[in-house]
């Protein structure tokens, strides 16, 4: 080990591939980001001496960032790798062999305590501006899917819960409404620069909560972001008109105002998504927002999303997080009498009991349901093309998205040929742990 730090050594680099070392680069500099490592190992076979100065430009490039320090053991390429390999003493070999045990054994224990990431510490309610233990005797283990490794404990929220937060939220509204719209503006625009500054952290949840891929949780974070850029446009779009009026000497004013408080209820599949579309929007309106997520991802879909926007400067009580058992609950989130919308993203059965509840206490419902999209493909389609889109919208996360290419309808010309096409591109998609770069899905 040097100064105390961990080593890690990377597999040697293809000698064609300076792209593949580039990439190599940016994942060093985010695994010390993530787990803390400073030092590096780096192999290389090298063909030319102009190769190897190039190396090393780009490493020092990195050096000097002051983040983290990369070691070079270069080789030059002979057309007999194996007898490069045979020409190496057996103790150096033996030492090596050592130190990449003593490596994984370091990375494996830090695996088993959730890679320290700081949002695993989100397990409470966040309600009235506070983080909390909720009321309930009940207790939820989140756990790893993939695994079934806990990864927290929450003490539930009940409907007393629910009634502090709502009652919070429309008192912060008040407050909220008044504000000025580019002081909004920027704290919409701050909560971007958190996620920013956050992505690593934000990435191994993701993988860790729902089971997502590094692929599923790059793609999430991006429209994250977009969202909340969308979101920080409303302050200044809460604008009114004047129209004319039927009686003389008249006029006629509407204005854009907010509803006041939102409900979001959010689900588990793409949850820091789903729970950000409606919290942000609602926000950016001018709303305070009490949000319940889905309790599979109670941090991803929920406390993430509070700590996003507390880090950004939102007042406290706006937003509120419940993290509650719905048999509990029943349908107290709904029925309360102070929001007056309630947005739900989830399956057509909920939707329709939550829409049913709404309409009966005469609030307006906000509905996302499942779908059962289908991908056409014509006579003069790209064949490569399509199936490259059907089977990456069919099969990423699991096919848990409700966009997914469940249907693929075929032109009859080339439906043997796809269809053969499909089955084998199937057959060898890779499956397995989550942290594992290679899969499209977690098994």
């Amino acid at each position: 080990m040097l100064d105390g730090d961990h080593v890690v050594a990377t597999n040697p680099v293809h000698p064609d591939s300076l792209t593949h070392l580039h990439s190599t680069l940016a994942l060093l500099v985010q695994h010390h980001r993530r787990f803390g490592y400073r030092h590096f190992v780096i192999d290389h076979f090298w063909q030319t001496p102009a190769e190897l100065a190039d190396l090393r430009r780009h490493l020092g490039a990195v050096d000097s960032a002051g983040e983290v320090r990369c070691f070079l053991l270069t080789l030059p390429l002979d057309e007999n790798l194996t007898g490069i390999r045979r020409r190496q003493s057996a103790r150096a070999l033996d030492e090596r062999e050592f130190e990449l045990q003593s490596v994984a054994e370091e990375r494996n224990a830090l695996s088993k305590e959730v890679r320290m990431n700081p949002f695993v510490k989100l397990n409470r309610q966040y309600i009235a501006g506070e983080w909390r233990d909720g009321a309930s005797a009940k207790v939820l283990t989140d756990r790893n899917p993939y695994n079934g490794k806990p990864i927290c404990d929450f003490k539930l929220a009940d409907k007393a819960d629910v009634d502090v937060a709502y009652r919070s939220a429309a008192a912060a509204q008040k407050i909220w409404a008044q504000v000025n719209p580019f002081e909004k503006r920027a704290i919409l625009e701050k909560a971007i620069t958190f996620v920013e500054k956050n992505e690593a952290e934000i990435t191994d949840i993701i993988i860790e909560e729902l089971g997502g891929t590094g692929l599923k949780a790059f793609f999430e974070i991006g429209i994250v972001k977009n969202i909340i850029k969308e979101a920080a446009t409303y302050p200044l779009r809460m604008n009114g008109e004047i129209l004319p009026s039927t009686v003389d000497g008249k006029e006629n004013r509407l204005y854009r105002v907010p509803v006041g408080v939102v409900g979001v209820i959010s689900p588990f599949n793409a949850p820091f998504f789903l729970s950000m579309r409606s919290v942000a929007t609602a926000l950016g309106a001018g709303n305070g927002v009490v949000l319940k997520p889905h309790d599979d991802t109670p941090i991803t879909g929920g406390t993430l999303v509070a700590r996003v926007f507390e880090e950004a400067g939102l007042p406290k009580g706006l937003l509120n997080v419940v993290v509650a058992d719905v048999r509990e609950i029943g349908d107290a989130f709904v029925e309360h009498p102070i929001p007056r919308v309630i947005s739900f993203t989830g399956s057509e059965g909920v939707g329709r009991h939550i829409g049913g509840v709404a309409g009966r206490c005469l609030k307006k419902a906000v509905l996302e349901l499942g779908g059962n999209s289908a991908l056409i493909v014509l006579a003069d389609a790209d064949v490569e093309r399509a199936l490259n889109a059907a089977v990456f919208s069919r099969f990423t996360h699991q096919g848990q998205i409700c966009m997914s290419a469940n249907r693929v309808l075929v032109h009859r010309s080339l439906y043997a040929n796809f269809l053969e096409k499909y089955v084998k591109r199937v057959s060898g998609l890779k499956v397995g742990d989550p942290r594992d770069p290679r899969p499209i899905s977690a098994r």
